[in-house]
């Protein structure tokens, strides 16, 4: 019963979600109305589909480059938050592990999963919708590993925290919208070692 109810909370939040899209703007706790119709505007107009061909226009990262990886008990929205709020960053992107077939998942159906979650929380969904091609390839594969499409969509207005409530104000993230491998086929044994190179060259 509780997953059933958690579930309706949450098509009732995406629907919530659909409307402030299409309007623009929304009220948050204080009563007080937010726009984010600009920057919801131009985080779609300059969302950029790659196709696998495209791989050698992305950039490269220098060689003698040291990232530092942090491992943390946050989900991403809540990462991404702390990065722009708190360590006052402007150049926080978000790895969506997306769906292959189906823009933000099953987000409107009450699906709880990562991109689910940045969907629900934020405007990705127009940014990505509106790339069919990508989307339709992958419905005609036979196989579940997909390929290296990715979707870049850049200072993405989020208006929700991890929990779902609305902010008081949003905050711009950009979301690098990649598919992930099919969780049954990762769990294949057979078929292992082509999952773990397809991932590592898709996502690392």
């Amino acid at each position: 019963m509780k997953t059933g109810m958690g579930r309706t909370k949450r098509v009732m939040t995406a629907q919530e979600t659909m409307d402030i899209l299409e309007r623009g703007y929304y009220f948050n706790n204080l009563g007080e109305k937010v726009p984010i119709q600009p920057e919801l505007q131009y985080a779609i107009e300059r969302s950029v589909l790659y196709r696998p061909e495209d791989r050698q226009l992305l950039p490269k990262m220098e060689r003698d480059a040291r990232p530092t990886i942090e491992v943390t008990g946050e989900s991403s929205l809540d990462a991404a938050r702390r990065l722009v709020w708190t360590e006052n960053r402007d150049d926080v992107i978000c790895l969506n592990f997306a769906s292959a077939k189906n823009p933000g998942g099953g987000f409107l159906n009450g699906a709880q999963a990562q991109e689910e979650n940045l969907s629900r929380s934020s405007g990705l969904y127009p940014c990505i919708v509106q790339m069919e091609e990508m989307y339709a390839y992958h419905r005609r594969l036979k196989k579940c590993l997909y390929s290296d499409y990715m979707i870049y969509s850049p200072r993405v207005p989020v208006f929700r925290d991890g929990e779902d409530q609305l902010l008081d104000r949003p905050y711009l993230l950009s979301v690098l919208t990649a598919p992930a491998v099919n969780a049954g086929v990762v769990l294949d044994h057979s078929a292992r070692q082509d999952n773990l190179r397809a991932f590592r060259e898709r996502f690392l």
